[in-house]
């Protein structure tokens, strides 16, 4: 149970990964905290143990060092890969978490039928996932994880591999959609002007193995626009940080 006040915590975690030389340091005590209906954004170096903290934090590895808790006990989690089903049209992937909780389908059904104009895929139920454009597929996984109707979402690289029009598009869309349900976030991308756009706080990571070497505010009013030169001088200090533990 996270303390109050926090909505996500992670306390001293660390982790490494076997390897035929021994082990390989990933995660060197990880700690950050994220308050409730907050945005919080994880960047760092490729390679330095992002994904590895949010599977940490979504219970599918366990630590070897340190603790995690989570408001409401368990996260929902979209990983980078893409999870939809193929064999399921657009709606039956939406209700997917309803199916897997054992929820009745019937309000659940209605629930993801009024998120689809939202999540701009109205006119979409009927279709299979090969029939959706990348951006499309990628809000109907980000639909189908706000239905799994918990307090926290761990998103991993959610717009990674789309192109540079699309993912500008992806995340004016998906900031609207959180103020419009201030679910709390632990977001991970690579992408600086993404992660200061997008966040009330930007945990900086070093190389591997990681620790927090900054943590770095961004106090900046909603909605943001990235022609904002507010934007850019958050974006020049992020990457100082970056830079200077590089």
């Amino acid at each position: 149970m996270a303390g109050e006040g926090v909505a996500v915590e992670f306390r001293g975690v660390s982790f490494s990964y076997p390897s035929r030389r021994g082990s390989l340091p990933v995660l060197d005590e990880v700690s950050l905290a994220v308050p409730p209906g907050r945005w919080a954004t994880v960047i760092g170096p490729s390679g330095c143990g992002k994904t590895t903290l949010l599977k940490i934090g979504a219970g599918l590895i366990s630590p070897d060092a340190g603790a995690v808790s989570i408001a409401g006990g368990s996260p929902a989690y979209m990983p980078q890969a893409d999870t939809l089903l193929p064999w399921r049209d657009a709606l039956a992937n939406a209700l997917l978490p309803a199916a897997v909780a054992g929820r009745p389908l019937g309000p659940a059904r209605a629930e993801a039928r009024a998120l689809f104009d939202e999540f701009g895929l109205a006119g979409f139920e009927r279709a299979y996932p090969h029939e959706l454009s990348g951006g499309m597929r990628r809000r109907l996984a980000l639909m189908r994880t706000l239905l799994s109707h918990r307090d926290v979402l761990l998103l991993d690289e959610p717009f990674g591999g789309l192109d540079a029009l699309t993912r500008a598009s992806l995340q004016e869309w998906i900031a609207t959609v959180w103020m419009s349900h201030r679910k709390t976030i632990l977001f991970v991308t690579h992408d600086v002007e993404e992660a200061v756009l997008l966040s009330d706080q930007v945990h900086v990571l070093s190389p591997r193995p990681a620790r927090v070497v900054a943590t770095y505010p961004v106090v900046l009013p909603r909605p943001r626009l990235r022609t904002d030169p507010r934007i850019a001088g958050a974006r020049g200090e992020v990457l100082g940080h970056l830079s200077l533990h590089a």
